[in-house]
């Protein structure tokens, strides 16, 4: 995703769900809460905490659990945590899935 074409952010978790990449998501585990989406492509802990700039971005404390549903080549990545969708930095995170 280049943040230069985002013109509105998605209004919901739901909207992410439709990605036309399914085949590489994970499918929701009956660990992850219930505001998890049900398909993802990694599960990630934030190793720094970041405050977003943009009302789209994810701002986030070191440690929080973040489900990552788009992964971009310019190292953004666009995911869902405690409910809330939005796009942050791919290098503020490492995967937690082996």
């Amino acid at each position: 995703l280049d943040l230069k074409q985002l013109t509105s952010p998605p209004s919901s978790v739901e909207d992410y769900e439709n990605d036309e990449d399914e085949e590489n998501f994970m499918v929701h585990l009956d660990e992850d809460p219930p505001w998890a989406p049900q398909n993802y492509l990694d599960k990630v802990v934030a190793i720094y905490s970041y405050s977003g700039s943009k009302e789209y971005e994810l701002s986030f404390q070191q440690g929080a659990i973040i489900y990552v549903i788009k992964m971009s080549h310019d190292g953004w990545f666009d995911g869902v945590m405690n409910g809330s969708a939005g796009l942050f930095p791919g290098n503020h995170v490492e995967s937690i899935i082996h």
